[in-house]
């Protein structure tokens, strides 16, 4: 019996057929996961939005990286900045102060243009001559000896002392031989010659007794002589200059 005598069993065989082909068909696509295709609208579940895994990109991957971009508030160490060394004009600089309040600090004489001499009430450079006088307050020579001239003789040696403005001569001189005689006021002859630094300002005169009753008038220069003169004008027989003549100095003057 044949199919078209029997078609029941025509039936029956066409769909064995088709299942067998469609089986096979889903089984091809259920192995081969490459050729499914599925729209999102396909699925009744999607989610509006998905979470981003942790991923990179590169530059060129990224459509719209800006050309520059502005950096945030941060530090470098000095290492790490390459031109350090730089100047700004005044004009550069936006919060430059009006003034400023110096330092402390020093500057040399040569630099100070409203530096006058001090007075009592102003401050200032002691002028040459005041600082003469305080540094001669604070000196003290000590004694020095005096050469005598040559027709002088010292019992107690000839010595000049100075302590800041203040000048001492002490000593005891007698004439090498006799016969030489003062002859009247202005008549004087030089023992000695103190050096400069214990020459007065003006010239000073003063008696030293020599013996019981004669005094000497005795001259210092202001250009250091020490002179010996007479007293008075009474008479010339006392007034001369023998080795007997013990001459006594001791003076204290003014510089």
């Amino acid at each position: 019996m044949t199919n078209e005598q029997n078609p029941l069993r025509y039936q029956l065989v066409r769909i064995m057929k088709k299942f067998f082909y469609h089986k096979e068909k889903i089984h091809e696509l259920l192995t081969d996961k490459s050729t499914i295709q599925i729209n999102k609208s396909q699925i009744t579940d999607f989610p509006n939005s998905l979470p981003i895994t942790s991923h990179t990109h590169t530059k060129s991957e990224i459509t719209d990286f800006p050309s520059t971009m502005t950096p945030s508030a941060h530090t470098h160490p000095k290492s790490q900045i390459t031109d350090f060394n730089h100047t700004h004009t005044k004009s550069e600089i936006t919060d430059f102060p009006s003034t400023m309040t110096p330092s402390a600090h020093t500057h040399p004489k040569s630099q100070i243009t409203d530096l006058g001499n001090a007075t009592t009430s102003n401050p200032g450079l002691l002028s040459s001559e005041d600082k003469t006088k305080l540094d001669n307050m604070t000196n003290d020579t000590g004694w020095i000896d005096v050469p005598l001239n040559s027709n002088w003789n010292s019992s107690r040696r000839l010595q000049v002392r100075r302590i800041g403005n203040i000048v001492f001569v002490e000593g005891r001189v007698q004439p090498k031989s006799g016969g030489d005689k003062l002859t009247g006021l202005g008549d004087t002859r030089t023992i000695a010659t103190l050096p400069t630094q214990f020459c007065p300002r003006r010239l000073l005169d003063t008696p030293q007794k020599a013996g019981s009753r004669v005094f000497y008038a005795l001259y210092v220069q202001t250009t250091g002589e020490l002179d010996i003169g007479k007293f008075s004008d009474q008479g010339s027989s006392n007034y001369e200059l023998n080795s007997t003549l013990n001459l006594d100095i001791s003076l204290m003057y003014l510089v």
